[in-house]
């Protein structure tokens, strides 16, 4: 099962990218405003309820993004598609919808965190895969993105003999 590096790029770091640009500049904008009327004296109790909105929305709709960045997506201004490495395991967890990116197309519940030798990989969707199965990933070093995850048969063999 194979993911796109696009979609990552563009969820994880674009779209979060532009939006907290954007509340960014909607902050300087409104704070310039009411400064502009507090200056002039014209500035009233509606003008301060009006900012403190604008500053609430603007935190309310940044934090998620943030978040988007922090747990991996800041890191795709580094890596590329061509950097992955892999990595073959057991899966030791499955948290599908994901609790890293909970916001991830949350409409249809996808978005998986697994777990695979103590480290922590972030994929669109594990639907055919559980704890257990023993698969090769390729993923993106420093974000952790899963680019490609398939049922790992060399290792089902090597470790055949433990279970």
């Amino acid at each position: 099962m194979a993911f796109s590096y696009a979609v990552y790029r563009d969820v994880f770091l674009i779209i979060p990218g532009l939006v907290t640009a954007f509340m960014v500049v909607t902050v300087a904008v409104s704070f310039s405003l009411f400064l502009k009327k507090w200056v002039h004296r014209q500035q009233t109790i509606i003008d301060a309820f009006k900012l403190l909105f604008c500053l609430s929305m603007v935190v309310f709709c940044t934090i998620p993004q943030i978040q988007y960045l922090a747990n991996g997506g800041i890191y795709l201004l580094k890596e590329k598609e061509e950097d992955a490495l892999v990595c073959t395991g057991m899966i030791e967890s499955v948290c599908e919808p994901s609790k890293r990116f909970p916001g991830f197309k949350s409409s249809h519940q996808y978005g998986a965190d697994i777990v695979i030798g103590n480290e922590q990989y972030f994929a669109v969707t594990c639907e055919t895969f559980k704890e257990g199965d023993y698969v090769t990933i390729y993923y993106l070093p420093n974000s952790h993105f899963v680019l490609s995850i398939e049922k790992s048969e060399n290792a089902i063999q090597s470790y055949g003999n433990y279970e």
